[in-house]
């Protein structure tokens, strides 16, 4: 079912609601937020041309819900982005989804979305839209990918998602499941898998299959302690431009592990992520591997108002060549595009409810994690420096 599809039969079931029932005012909110950064490195860009300062990269988006009925949920958000070369900043629809919630027990509660819905993958996947919901102005890198170019496959998706929870005793445990449809590459994301690779010229479409996300999660103690594990899986298919004989395909999966511990000021969350990928093509053999990353980050709420931050986010393309030396050794490349340390120091001020305003520095080892679109010519510093301040606004 296509968004357009969905967007039919979503005005079809609110006029069909609207001409059964008597006139009634709809219960329904309207959000929004902005958000602008800028940013300056020493070494590698990230996200625009950050050695001489870059203000590419801005977040805005309105969202909206209504009630449609008993149980009965209708939800959207249409949001711009810019981030550097990674994404175009056009509005595009982020989420439109019916949510049926079927089953609403005293401690256990079941439904179904369908539309374009949030993948939940790993604590902050389906709410990093958000920079007030997220753990800081860049996401971890080893984690979430943001810098890779490939938010639209991982944030949120087209097809359907069952999802439950249940409280016992001082445990709240929860699940989703997800089923996404089939969707091509868009332009940014080719360019992304293939970077500058000569292949592109020879490739019709890039299609994602075959594509599944699930997540459990326990938070004991009204959110104390949640721990969740998440999985993730897919296909990517090329197909070629005519009469190119190339046949390839990849198939990754992706197990994410998160632990988070809040306190009244302060909280310490850690995640990790481990990823098995299968390559075919008849034309550079069969392939296999495991990459890897992970991080620990540490909040402190001094006052109402302000935060202050520390993060440590680890990233390997090999898990079983963290320091690329293999890498090096068999193909001549730069070892430190396999690895990257992130180490980063924050802080945020949050002087009402409605306002926000971030800081943070990053200083970083390798150059696995700095995009390949804003740096052409290939991210040649292996250590280098990244600051990034953001303002925010949301209603």
């Amino acid at each position: 079912m296509t968004i357009r599809t969905f967007l039919l039969l979503l005005l079809a079931a609110t006029s069909w609601l609207t001409c059964a029932r008597p006139a009634r005012a709809f219960d329904y909110q309207v959000h929004g937020f902005a958000s602008q950064a800028y940013l300056v490195s020493e070494g590698n860009n990230f996200f625009g041309d950050s050695t001489n300062g870059s203000h590419d990269f801005y977040e805005a988006a309105l969202n909206g819900s209504v009630v449609l009925g008993s149980g009965l949920l209708a939800s959207a958000q249409v949001m711009l982005r810019d981030a550097g070369l990674t994404d175009t900043g056009r509005p595009r629809l982020d989420y439109a989804l019916l949510d049926w919630n079927a089953l609403q027990g005293v401690n256990s509660s079941a439904g179904i979305r369908v539309g374009r819905v949030k993948n939940a993958m790993g604590l902050f996947n389906d709410t990093r839209d958000v920079i007030f919901a997220r753990p800081g102005i860049l996401m971890p890198q080893s984690v979430y990918y943001d810098g890779a170019g490939l938010r639209g496959i991982f944030f949120s998706s087209d097809g359907a998602q069952l999802y439950g929870s249940t409280t016992l005793g001082r445990h709240e445990l929860s699940f989703s499941i997800n089923g996404a449809l089939d969707r091509n590459f868009t332009h940014k994301e080719r360019a992304v898998l293939l970077g500058g690779s000569p292949i592109g010229a020879f490739v019709d479409d890039i299609r994602v299959k075959d594509l599944a996300f699930a997540q459990i999660l326990d938070s004991y103690d009204g959110g104390r302690l949640t721990f969740g594990l998440s999985h993730a899986r897919a296909r990517v298919d090329v197909d070629p431009a005519p009469g190119i004989p190339i046949d390839a395909e990849l198939k990754a999966r992706i197990y994410v592990a998160s632990l988070r511990y809040n306190a009244e000021r302060y909280s310490v969350t850690t995640e990790y992520m481990y990823t098995r990928s299968e390559s075919r093509s008849n034309f550079m053999g069969d392939s296999a591997g495991a990459s890897d990353g992970g991080y620990v980050q540490f909040d402190l709420r001094l006052n109402p108002k302000w935060s202050i931050y520390a993060r440590y986010d680890a990233t390997f393309s090999d898990a079983d060549d963290r320091d690329g030396s293999q890498a090096a050794a068999a193909t001549g490349a730069d070892r430190y595009s396999r690895f990257a340390h992130d180490v980063t120091l924050g802080a945020s001020w949050k002087p009402d409810a409605h306002w926000g305003v971030w800081a943070e520095v990053h200083r970083i080892y390798g150059t696995a994690t700095a995009p390949a679109l804003d740096n052409p010519d290939g991210a040649e510093d292996e250590r280098w420096t990244l600051l990034t301040v953001m303002a925010a606004y949301r209603f």
